[in-house]
């Protein structure tokens, strides 16, 4: 049932926090926290045969990773208020794509939902008696264990409690402390790297180039380039489009366009035009595909 797999989704969600096992922008929720996660999990796990139904369903229909990351950079944040408030448990019930989408930002297997798979739900347990006439019973029991886990439990020793209660809160504190020490251990690899990155290279700003951004320190002096902040998003996927003949009808919807003295440019996502700053880039409609693309591909 998919309240079994939406309780599967809660329970990861508290046994990762209690864990220290979120990422900084699910520990502590926000729309727009959720907005740069989604980013950031498109750029390290993009699988389209298994997240394409919980994308899909949240952000509309697209085909690469790229895409989907366009679309979720201008999505309206406040579209993920209703997850951050699931996640809060300041509401019990929200929309089925938003159980998909906390899934995925998850990592929770096997997704999406399907109806004829346990997500994550113990079987019957089949207790074989005998009663006292000789015959032999079934009795059901039905275990509520909605994140089955793959480490063996070591069974409670019944005739002695205070070395289970001592046993359980030892596990307790290694759990604890074992998180921690891997959360300093990350979080102090991944400033060394970032002072090592700084100390090699200080491009921290960016400039346009014929048809992209390029990175460049910020100190350089050059009147010929317009030097601005660096946008890593910006520097891996704004690119003018040179070969017009190559667009098809399916661009419509999906590439950007700025004309400017009858000049028309075409770009790969949205935001500014990078050589007259004060111009917007408009979505490509059919109309400027008919007008300035297919024309140019007649004969």
């Amino acid at each position: 049932m998919f309240s079994d797999y939406k309780e599967a989704v809660v329970k990861t969600y508290k046994n990762k926090k209690e864990s220290g096992l979120l990422s900084i922008n699910l520990e502590r929720p926000t729309p727009a926290k959720l907005r740069d996660e989604c980013l950031l999990v498109i750029a390290e796990r993009f699988s389209l045969q298994e997240d394409e139904k919980a994308l899909r369903a949240f952000f509309g229909t697209h085909f690469t990773a790229e895409e989907y990351a366009q679309t979720i950079r201008f999505f309206d944040i406040d579209k993920f208020r209703p997850l951050v408030n699931f996640l809060k448990r300041e509401t019990l019930e929200t929309d089925d794509k938003n159980i998909e989408l906390l899934a995925w930002l998850l990592a929770i297997k096997p997704r999406p939902y399907k109806l004829d798979f346990n997500h994550g739900v113990a079987k019957p347990i089949i207790d074989i008696k005998e009663d006292s006439s000789g015959e032999v019973k079934q009795d059901l029991q039905t275990p509520v264990n909605f994140i089955e886990s793959d480490v063996k439990q070591e069974k409670p020793d019944i005739l002695n409690p205070v070395k289970n209660v001592t046993a359980l809160k030892e596990k307790k504190k290694f759990g604890w402390n074992a998180a921690l020490i891997f959360g300093i251990i990350s979080l102090s690899s991944v400033f060394i790297f970032f002072i090592f990155q700084r100390s090699m290279n200080h491009k921290d700003c960016m400039y346009w180039k014929d048809d992209h951004y390029e990175s460049v320190d910020c100190n350089v002096k050059n009147p010929k380039i317009n030097i601005i902040a660096a946008d890593e998003f910006k520097l891996l996927h704004f690119k003018k489009i040179n070969k017009i003949d190559t667009l098809t009808e399916d661009c419509i919807g999906k590439i950007w366009y700025s004309k400017i003295d009858k000049n028309v440019d075409f770009f790969t996502i949205a935001g500014m035009h990078p050589e007259h700053p004060e111009k917007s880039l408009k979505l490509v409609t059919k109309h400027i595909y008919e007008e300035y693309i297919l024309k140019d591909k007649k004969p």
